[in-house]
């Protein structure tokens, strides 16, 4: 997604994540400073609909543990915890969601 010519959001995607055959989000970022009008939503709802229109069924991501307001933003996306883990000693919470 561009403003004004300049890119403000990237994503990043693995279709097959090697380590459990599915489909992973690695990372939703949004330039700071247009954090807060509503970008984030826009950007992940439009990737979620290429995912469905591409045949996926499922994601999955992590959210740091000590990232609330990530995993605020995923829940309401509809998101939901099934387990701990740990990425670079860092604890993370992983999330799934039926598309």
């Amino acid at each position: 997604m561009n403003i004004d010519d300049h890119p403000v959001a990237l994503v990043d995607y693995l279709p097959n994540n090697p380590k459990d055959g599915h489909p992973w989000l690695g990372f939703l970022m949004i330039r700071g400073d247009v954090h807060g009008k509503g970008i984030g939503r826009d950007v992940y709802q439009a990737f979620e609909k290429r995912l469905v229109e591409g045949g996926i069924e499922t994601l999955r991501l992590a959210v740091l543990e000590t990232n609330d307001r990530g995993k605020v933003f995923w829940k309401s996306h509809g998101f939901t915890f099934y387990r701990m883990n740990h990425v670079d000693d860092n604890p993370v919470e992983c999330y799934e969601k039926e598309l």
